[in-house]
């Protein structure tokens, strides 16, 4: 996978990168939006890792723990809470945070095309 990338030169070695398919799939949203689309539900959260769970006693070794939300949010006006655990959106199993961003990314995906 090729990527874009841009180095800092006095910034001893320091370089950004991004996936080639990330940026053009931006410059696509861009064309056809006017802005970069972003799922977002609007919570601050951890994975669940066997530790975190342990220490908040989750009985559950997966997932996403809701450590806050933002105001006026989508999870705000949907009923979710500090505390909550996401274990699942739609039919995605969700194991962590990268689970959740994917899941959310894929779900974007599908409303921009049922729009069209």
């Amino acid at each position: 996978m090729s990527s874009t990338s841009a180095r800092i030169p006095y910034a001893q070695g320091i370089v950004f990168a991004i996936p080639i398919n990330t940026a053009m799939e931006c410059a696509e949203q861009i064309k056809t939006h006017g802005t970069v689309m972003r799922p977002w539900i609007g919570i601050y959260g951890v994975s669940i890792t066997p530790q975190v769970a342990s220490y908040y006693r989750l009985g559950v070794d997966r997932g996403v723990l809701v450590t806050n939300i933002v105001g006026g949010s989508p999870a705000l006006k949907s009923g979710i809470s500090s505390g909550d655990v996401i274990l699942s959106l739609d039919n995605a199993t969700i194991r962590d945070i990268a689970d959740l961003k994917e899941a959310l990314e894929s779900h974007r995906l599908v409303i921009e095309s049922v729009s069209l």
